[in-house]
């Protein structure tokens, strides 16, 4: 990591609904992502999704 790195997290908690493959999908999901930035880009070093149950 360079000393100009710099992190940060986004999270989303929602509703996706969809037809994948012609079948209707709909799901409450939760999911969370560690970015880190260097000189270059800011790139994914960690994530995590799950289904939330109502």
């Amino acid at each position: 990591m360079f000393a100009t790195a710099h992190t940060g997290v986004t999270w989303f908690l929602g509703t996706l609904e969809g037809s994948p493959g012609g079948q209707a999908l709909r799901a409450r999901m939760r999911y969370t992502r560690t970015w880190s930035r260097d000189r270059a880009a800011w790139k994914i070093i960690a994530a995590r999704a799950t289904f939330v149950t109502e």
